[in-house]
Order: C-alpha cells, then sequence, then structure tokens
C-alpha cells in the first residue's frame, strides 16, 4: 500500500512538474517568439459570418453576392451601401459600360486581381485606373477587381469575364498575401472573421504535374442554408481539402493541459509552412500551385493576342520590409518570373522613387490611399513606356 501510495504521489509530482514547466514554456513562447496557441473553432460559424450569410440568402446585398463559378463576384449594376463603389452592367468596377472591341485610337487595359486592383476604400475617381486615364488619355483601362479573390479567381475571372473585351494589356494583379489565399476552400477558415463567408474554386497539382480545377463546393445562395443550420457537418465537407482547415489548432477537452496545448503548438511548428524564413517556401504547395496559376494566366492573355505584365501590389507591411531590409517576401517570385522572361511591374519601386519622406501613413488606409494612387498611376504609366506599350 505505501509503494502504490508512493507511486501515485511521484506520478502526481512529474503531472505537476510537466504541467507547471509547459506553461511557462507557453508564456516564454508568447512573450518572445510570438508564437501562441489560439485554436479555432472550426465546427461553428462567427456570428459576423452568419449575419452576412443570412443578408446573401435574403438578398440583401447590393454589390457582392455569391458566384457559382468565382466563389463570389460583383452584381451587375451594383451599388455598395456606402455608395463608393459601383459595377456596371459587365461586373466591371465602372461608371459606364464597354463595348467588348476596344474604341478606335485607344489602348485597352484589363486589369484583374483582388481589392488592391478593385480599389478597396477610395471612390472611384480616385482609383489608380482612373488616375492612370489622366497621365495618359490614349488609354482606356478596366477594372476587374475583386476583393478578397485570391489568383486563382483572378484568372478564372478572366477566362469567364475578361477575356471576351479583347483587352490590348492584361495586368495580372498579385498582392504577396495571395499566396495563402490560393490554398483555401472556404474563407472563414482562412479569416475566421470574414465579411465574405463563402466558398470558392481552386487548383491542385495532379498527378501529371499539372493544374486541375475543383469547382465551387457551394454553387448557389440557396446551397448556404444547411450551413446555417448544420454548421458542424457541412464545415467538416469544406474542409477536407483547405489547407487552413487541416493545418489550425483544433479544440479539445483537454485544452485545459499546458502540457497539451504545448505538445499541440510543437506538432504544429514541424508543418511545413508557407512562408518559412520570412521568404516564400518553394517546396510548398501553395508556391507551386501559384506558379502554375501564373503560367496559365500568362500563357492564356498571349493566345488570346494580349500582353500579359504581372502587377505586384505590395501592401504597407511589405513595403516598411522593404525600406527598412531591401527585401522581399516574395523574392522567389521575382526571381521565377525572371527565369520565364514575364514582363513585371512591382510598385514597391513606385514607394521606393516617389516617397521620399517615407511617410507611408499617408498612402495606405489597408490599400492605397488618394494620395498613393497618383503617382502609382504615374509608375505604371513609366514601366508601361519603358516597355514600349503605349
Amino acid at each position: 500500500m505505501k509503494q502504490r501510495i508512493f507511486g501515485l504521489i511521484l506520478i502526481g509530482l512529474i503531472y505537476c512538474f510537466l504541467e507547471m514547466s509547459s506553461l511557462a514554456s507557453l508564456q516564454i513562447l508568447a512573450k518572445y517568439k510570438n508564437v501562441e496557441y489560439s485554436p479555432s473553432i472550426r465546427h461553428q460559424l462567427s456570428s459576423k459570418s452568419r449575419h452576412k450569410l443570412l443578408s446573401l440568402i435574403k438578398n440583401k446585398t447590393k454589390y457582392i453576392t455569391c458566384s457559382r463559378e468565382l466563389g463570389w463576384s460583383l452584381i451587375p449594376g451594383g451599388t455598395s451601401d456606402n455608395k463608393k463603389y459601383h459595377a456596371n452592367n459587365d461586373t466591371i468596377r465602372s461608371d459606364k459600360e464597354f463595348t467588348l472591341e476596344p474604341p478606335a485610337k485607344k489602348i485597352r487595359i484589363a486589369t484583374f486581381g483582388d481589392s488592391f486592383v478593385h480599389g478597396d476604400n477610395v471612390i472611384l475617381e480616385e482609383t489608380w485606373q482612373k488616375k492612370m486615364l489622366l497621365e495618359n488619355e490614349n488609354l482606356e483601362v478596366l477594372n476587374f477587381g475583386v476583393g478578397g479573390y485570391g489568383l486563382d479567381q483572378a484568372y478564372l475571372r478572366y477566362l469567364n469575364d475578361g477575356a471576351r473585351f479583347n483587352p490590348h494589356i492584361v495586368f495580372i494583379g498579385y498582392m504577396p498575401e495571395n499566396i495563402h489565399r490560393n490554398v483555401s476552400v472556404f474563407r472563414p477558415f482562412y479569416i475566421e472573421d470574414t465579411s465574405l463567408p463563402l466558398s470558392k474554386p481552386y487548383f491542385i497539382i495532379n498527378k501529371n504535374n499539372e493544374l486541375s480545377l475543383i469547382p465551387n463546393p457551394i454553387q448557389s445562395i440557396e446551397e448556404y442554408r444547411p450551413l446555417l443550420k448544420k454548421p458542424k457537418q457541412t464545415l467538416k465537407k469544406l474542409g477536407k481539402n483547405d489547407f487552413f482547415y487541416q493545418t489550425k489548432y483544433s479544440q479539445s477537452i483537454l485544452d485545459f493541459s499546458p502540457f497539451v496545448r504545448l505538445f499541440k503548438i510543437f506538432i504544429h511548428q514541424l508543418q511545413p509552412k508557407i512562408i518559412s524564413n520570412e521568404y516564400y517556401n518553394q517546396k510548398h504547395d501553395a508556391y507551386k500551385i501559384t506558379t502554375k496559376i501564373f503560367d496559365q494566366f500568362y500563357q492564356s492573355a498571349q493566345k488570346n493576342k494580349s500582353t500579359p505584365i504581372i502587377l505586384i501590389t505590395p501592401t504597407e507591411n511589405d513595403v516598411r520590409r522593404y525600406k527598412k531590409t531591401k527585401t522581399k517576401m516574395y523574392q522567389p517570385l521575382l526571381d521565377y518570373f525572371d527565369e520565364k522572361n514575364y514582363q513585371v511591374i512591382d510598385l514597391m519601386g513606385a514607394f521606393e522613387k516617389y516617397d521620399k519622406n517615407k511617410r507611408l501613413y499617408n498612402y495606405f488606409i489597408n490599400h492605397y490611399s488618394p494620395k498613393a494612387t497618383p503617382f502609382i498611376a504615374k509608375y505604371i504609366i513609366e514601366e508601361l513606356e519603358k516597355k514600349n506599350l503605349i
């Protein structure tokens, strides 16, 4: 009996030591490495997501809606609640309609990408596309940007909506964070409190080392009703091929234990990262898929007799990093473009050339501010002139 009691006490002491040392380790990781155990609630939607889905189902949204082919898209003739954004009948951000053929003596540029292309946070006249027209009156610039898009959606939008407008030049807009979106299926798994709680199509690399398109798993707004009624079951299906669902921490009844939380962090750190040592990880599927989408996008534009140009739209953090260290997280991608002889305009050059006073807070409101878009447009025009395209 004494031996049993001694054994139980010893086990208890070992358990207490493990828990206390694990708790201390968690605090050290949080303080010095900015690594914390923050599990996502994968079996339910946030209140914000539920509210947005209800608005979509009840047809209360006026600018963005569910899309079978693209995940989400602009509403033909739609206007946002804040009146900043308006789409024409072809879901181009514009206050006018465009013919399928470019006007005579005009160079038509079609721009594709996410919110940095769409021009979030600024009115139409303040977008860099509109500012380009002030720099060169011989241009016609069509804005096909949509907030929240990955490169995959931008490419599909070009195929579905943009190619038929026969642009002379195609801008393949790319914000460096977009690499994450290319391995996302359901946006809330990536950004839990998103205002776009919708699924999207995505690409995988098949056995032949080629891209295969996986269609949007939820193709109509009515199909979102089961997600509201039985979220756990539907979310599990959506998460089957979603990188963030598969790799994020998941809550469990054992999370009260510091040792369990520390062990989960350890396992999580062993998983391959999209960003490794502050650069794109070229061995990760996200990088491989991204480069292959660029290849197909570029080649598709060329087949349609357009000149493709990859337009890098850096964020405020990207610009701050470059000004401080002269390094770019997306440098491996730039090296890849160089090997392929792809034409590229990196807007980092605009901030390097025109931001002499280093007052970045003037140029960003999450996206490009009205003070940034004029010199961004000027820089793009200068680069196009260097390439003898205008």
